[in-house]
Parts: C-alpha cells; sequence; structure tokens
C-alpha cells in the first residue's frame, strides 16, 4: 500500500492529491478532504485513516480543502478510479434480503432481517450506508454490542456475504428445489 501523489486540474490551477489503492481490487473508493489551510502533512488522523481503509480494501484519496468546493472532491475521486462493480446481493420480492441473517465481526454483532414493501431501510449509522449501497430497498438491521463504526459497517458486509439464493441452497445440499419451498 503505497500513497502515490497526483494532481488534478481545478479551475486552471492544480490541486494536489494523494491516492492510496489497497494491494487487492478496490471495493470502494472514499474521498478525504483536510482542513481549510491545512496541509496532507500535518496532523496524524487521515493519514491513518487512509492507511487503514487501504488495509481494507478501500482505495482512499485524500487532499487539502484550499478549495473547498465539491467539484474538486469530485475530480479528486477520479483520479482515484471508479471503484469496481459491487458484488451481487441475493435480493427478492421487494428489493429486501431471501432470510433473516446474524453476522459478527470483532466485537460488532448485526441481524438484518427481511422485510415488506414501503418499509425502507430500517437501520441505524453505518449498517444503514452499506445496505443502502448494496441496494437493499426494504429491510430491518439491529446492530448489537458495539458502536465502532467500522466495525458496524464491516459486520453489516459479513451479513451480506452470508446471504444465499433459494437455488445456492438447492445445490449446496443437492436437493431439487421444489422439496425446499413450502407445499401450497
Amino acid at each position: 500500500m503505497d500513497e502515490v501523489t497526483k494532481e488534478v486540474v481545478y479551475r486552471g490551477g492544480r490541486v494536489p492529491v494523494k491516492v492510496m489503492l489497497p494491494e487487492r481490487a478496490a471495493a470502494a473508493c472514499v474521498v478525504l478532504t483536510h482542513g481549510a489551510g491545512g496541509d496532507m502533512e500535518s496532523g496524524a488522523m487521515l493519514p491513518r485513516l487512509a492507511v487503514a481503509l487501504a488495509a481494507a480494501g478501500v482505495a482512499v484519496v485524500r487532499f487539502t480543502c484550499k478549495p473547498p468546493h465539491l467539484p474538486t472532491r469530485v475530480a479528486a475521486f477520479q483520479v482515484g478510479g471508479a471503484p469496481p462493480p459491487p458484488a451481487q446481493v441475493p435480493l427478492v420480492g421487494a428489493g429486501t434480503v431471501p432470510h433473516r441473517v446474524e453476522a459478527k465481526f470483532n466485537a460488532a454483532r448485526c441481524v438484518v432481517l427481511p422485510a415488506a414493501d414501503g418499509t425502507g431501510v430500517l437501520a441505524g449509522g453505518s449498517i444503514r450506508s452499506v445496505l443502502e449501497l448494496a441496494g437493499v430497498k426494504n429491510v430491518l438491521a439491529k446492530r448489537i454490542g458495539c458502536r465502532s463504526l467500522l466495525n458496524n459497517a464491516r459486520c453489516a458486509v459479513a451479513a451480506l456475504e452470508q446471504l444465499r439464493t433459494l437455488q445456492e441452497v438447492s445445490k449446496a445440499r443437492g436437493v431439487p428445489m421444489e422439496r425446499l419451498l413450502l407445499p401450497k
């Protein structure tokens, strides 16, 4: 995980940005902005956060917010490159998860439940963000036991990775799909 310095052209000027790519394919890209007037070398929090995110598989672009405009952030994101498409999350019905799932990551635990159409995403904090980014439209989720945003987000990703479709369960068990369905 080496940090590379690049420049983004913005309104005729050049804005230096630092890009840190993970060792494996990036799951997402995050743009971090240092405070107005601060430089990228001062402070330790954002550089450490960039290293931690890159270690977790997230591409990171950071820059100083001297021109604090949204177009600069968009241009910085383009330098980092668009992340690859996320893994497909099996959804059923009205954009909900196919079954209840519980996951654990370090001290964080979460429960994700299917929900009826019109429920929306009933989840808090970083779990809500992960579920919305995964394209889930209707779901109930609860975090248990940990207030760490990063661990809760990783826990939500672990929960989504456990989801299986009926076809996958049928194939894994070697049972015809009709036998898995409830009789009518």
